[in-house]
């Protein structure tokens, strides 16, 4: 419709009043899952969620239109969520606008900005320095990686040493 709503009230036998109500208001959007804003995920697979506001259309009524990367924007539907797969490793945006069952949009696009970095490090530079009680291994990543060894006396292991969760590109 074109946002213009019509209601008769009788006053009398044979006179009413016509009021018209014109819903000129857009409709609000904020996106409510996801990513943090300005996050790194290591996977290429995210499902941000939506919802919006508007004075004259239930929240559940609202359209919405999103985008990735500002390619093709989807119809308008009554879908409060998306995954996004195959992402590639760099910066991505998403961003959702809302319409109302008036046809209003809203004017500003709720935007989600994220970062995937999924490729795992080259490992390299391995070297293995043994002593009488203990072997110091080191190495060299190409990126940023945090680091644990898992060894033991057969190829199944069985012992680790702790996470270190400093990235860094030296490793011991």
């Amino acid at each position: 419709s074109d946002g213009v709503q019509t209601c008769a009230l009788p006053i009398s036998n044979s006179a009413s009043v016509t009021i018209i109500v014109q819903d000129t208001t857009p409709p609000t959007v904020q996106i409510t899952s996801g990513p943090a804003e300005g996050s790194t995920t290591n996977t290429r697979s995210v499902t941000i969620g939506w919802t919006g506001a508007d004075n004259g259309t239930y929240p559940s009524n609202l359209l919405f239109s999103y985008r990735l990367d500002g390619g093709t924007a989807s119809p308008y539907l009554n879908q409060f969520s998306n995954s996004f797969t195959g992402l590639v490793d760099g910066a991505h945006a998403v961003s959702v606008l809302a319409q109302d069952q008036h046809g209003n949009t809203s004017p500003t696009p709720a935007v989600r900005d994220f970062t995937v970095e999924a490729t795992p490090p080259v490992i390299s530079n391995v070297l293995a320095t043994p002593g009488l009680q203990q072997c110091l291994i080191t190495w060299m990543t190409d990126k940023p990686a945090s680091a644990q060894i898992v060894y033991g006396t057969t190829t199944n292991y069985g012992s680790s040493t702790a996470l270190n969760a400093q990235l860094v590109t030296s490793h011991s």
